[in-house]
């Protein structure tokens, strides 16, 4: 009783720091949208993007086990920043996979290990693994080899959408389902952590996330700052005064 009080009274507080940010992070995510489709890079990225979902739609009905896999590796590289040590992938081609982690209880893994825990879960639902570890070396990829680059970018960005669309469709329930790794009855990753609460997390992280892959690809790794900066004045300058006038009016 007492843990089920903790998740609920931490999903909540979680929950409602992650609305108090979306304004600020829609903002953010709109001024780099807008430089973002002025520049020539939007072109191949968005040509990418079509060829993305094509892939997709082709791997998913030959090669059903390629999005399973990109599914589980999600998981595996989560949870690295948080102590969680992969220790094996099992994918199957139609019931799923798995992802084996050893976890590190020490130091700061100890304490973010609720938020941890919950981020590594959803991951694969609202991190675009491939397109993310692309953006990240596109500032040091060579000039004449960048539009041929933003097209991969592109492609995987559209494999992505698609594949995590309809694993979202298929894995927000909370009915029971068995467990590729034990044959045993479990929950979907979004059923163990709340349905509501994994809604506003995937809801706002793919902000987070897309707003972050935008600032990288448009002002290269001075994005980063770009972020910061614009997301916290704008809570600062708007958002947090809003509020204040509605609680204390």
């Amino acid at each position: 009783m007492i843990d089920a009080i903790r998740r609920i009274s931490f999903n909540l507080f979680i929950g409602i720091l992650l609305l108090i940010l979306t304004p600020a992070l829609f903002k953010t995510f709109s001024l780099l949208s807008v430089e973002f489709c002025k520049n020539s890079y939007f072109y191949p990225m968005a040509v990418g993007t079509v060829l993305g979902l094509c892939v997709e739609r082709y791997l998913n009905k030959h090669f059903p086990e390629v999005a399973v896999f990109e599914h589980e590796f999600t998981h595996a590289i989560a949870g690295l920043p948080f102590g969680f040590i992969p220790t094996g992938i099992s994918v199957s081609r139609y019931n799923g996979g798995t992802c084996r982690h050893i976890f590190y209880p020490v130091g700061p893994f100890k304490t973010l290990y609720p938020l941890s825990s919950r981020f590594v879960s959803l991951a694969p639902y609202f991190l675009p693994t491939f397109t993310v570890i692309m953006v990240l070396f596109r500032p040091m990829t060579p000039a004449t080899c960048q539009p041929w680059y933003d097209i991969s970018i592109g492609a995987t960005f559209g494999f992505h959408a698609l594949s995590g669309f309809f694993e979202l469709k298929r894995n927000y329930t909370n009915r029971n389902i068995i467990s590729f790794a034990s044959g045993e009855l479990t929950k979907s990753d979004i059923g163990k952590t709340g349905m509501l609460f994994s809604l506003v997390f995937i809801a706002v992280a793919t902000i987070i996330v897309h707003t972050l892959v935008l600032a990288v690809i448009v002002k290269g790794y001075q994005g980063f700052g770009f972020w910061i900066k614009e997301t916290f004045h704008y809570t600062n300058s708007f958002t947090l005064p809003v509020i204040a006038s509605h609680l204390f009016h």
